[in-house]
């Protein structure tokens, strides 16, 4: 695609909402000028799970399918805190692991300790829910 034709892309979507995963896929996807079957063909993912992704059907996105998608997409646009966060899922983990034990993060979470270590390996992704407590325990964190 040519310069040219990439300002005017983002000339015109600029202004897009991105309020949520599918708004963002939406934007990403035509400010780099692809349609759903060339972001398929680039991605290795189906051009059915793009269109779910974009059609809001899918609210939970695997890191692998983001991986995915953000080799070709910006991550500024496509990510927000939570996906961002899964990004660097093992590190993070390993972070509030140090800070608070896994005794008392499992007490927490209300997960099993086999749960929290294979979020801590990124066997498993960790749910959105549990993501916006650990926003909760950061706020409380910076208040004190």
């Amino acid at each position: 695609m040519s310069q040219i034709a990439i300002k005017e892309n983002e000339l015109i979507y600029s202004d897009l909402c991105e309020n949520t995963f599918s708004e963002r896929i939406k934007k990403a996807k035509l400010l780099k000028g692809l349609t759903q079957e060339r972001l398929a063909l680039l991605t290795g993912l189906s051009k059915s799970t793009i269109c779910e992704l974009e059609a809001g059907y899918r609210d939970n996105i695997t890191r692998d399918t983001l991986i995915k998608l953000l080799k070709i997409l910006d991550k500024d646009i496509l990510c927000d805190d939570y996906l961002t966060y899964i990004l660097n899922q093992e590190e993070n983990i390993k972070n509030l692991i140090s800070t608070y034990g896994k005794t008392e993060l499992c007490t927490l979470f209300k997960v099993h300790r086999s749960t929290l270590e294979r979020w801590h390996s990124g066997k498993y992704q960790l749910p959105k829910e549990k993501f916006n407590l650990i926003k909760k325990l950061n706020s409380k964190d910076h208040e004190i």
